[in-house]
Formats: C-alpha cells, structure tokens, sequence
C-alpha cells in the first residue's frame, strides 16, 4: 500500500496505518511511520509499505474478506476499505 501526500512525501512521523481484515491473518498490517524524507518519490518503509493476508483456523471453507486501512495522523484521518474477495481453501 502506498501512503503519502500530494507530493509523495512520507505523513508526519508517528502516524500510524493499521490494515485490518474480516477473514484470515494479517501481518505487518500495524505500522508507524517513521519521521523522514521520501524527496517526492516511493520508498519502502516509508511512502510505500507491505502487508500479508494469510489463512488461518477461522476460514475453513470458501469465504468472504474485506481488507481495511486506517490512517491516523495529525494531519487528519482517513478509514476506507481497501478491496474485498473470496479466500478459497483448497
């Protein structure tokens, strides 16, 4: 997921993004922007972060997901879905 300004520059350091899902496990899906300079450009860790949905005990058959994110920062806050699906079990 990329976040940033309009001019891909990084959200204040010490916003958080948190991604969420109704179904599966997400990881490094808890994240604390860090207080620094992209120079208008996309860089992992900072502009540009990366997350997993994985299958867990709670999906045992076909099932519906949603996948949120919300973004708190001193700026302003924003909470939005961020795409949904099926996760197929084989």
């Amino acid at each position: 997921i990329d976040v940033h300004d309009d001019l891909v520059n990084p959200l204040e350091g010490g916003s958080t993004i948190v991604i969420t899902s109704t179904a599966g496990t997400i990881s490094g899906g808890n994240i604390s922007v860090p207080d620094d300079e992209s120079f208008n450009q996309l860089v992992d860790g900072k502009t540009s972060f990366s997350f997993s949905l994985s299958v867990d005990q709670s999906v045992t058959k076909t099932t519906n997901a949603a996948i949120s994110v919300t973004i708190t920062s001193p700026n302003g806050n924003y909470n939005a879905p961020l795409t949904s699906g099926e996760i197929v079990v084989p």
